[in-house]
């Protein structure tokens, strides 16, 4: 099942990094284990550009259905630990 080959690195190209492309045509998807290999900035680019693959139903996502989300949007908790106030 090639859905779970994973490849995670740089690809190259003479145009400069084509990750964002890739994602964004539906060619390949941002998962969250890798967004920590890169900047917040990128990590949010990545996210926006698999958004809108998924909105606009795009190669990949053509089938794509959004998760329905039932219960309560609101929760308590308590924090037990804060690792860095930084």
């Amino acid at each position: 099942d090639e859905r779970f080959t994973n490849f995670y690195g740089s690809i190259e190209h003479p145009a400069g990094d084509i990750s964002v492309e890739l994602i964004k045509n539906g060619l390949a998807r941002a998962v969250d284990w890798s967004m920590s290999y890169t900047s917040l900035q990128h990590a949010a680019t990545l996210r926006g550009a698999a958004r809108d693959a998924k909105n606009g139903r795009v190669r990949i996502w053509r089938n794509y259905v959004p998760p329905k989300i039932s219960g309560d949007k609101s929760f308590e908790g308590i924090v037990s630990e804060i690792v860095s106030g930084d």
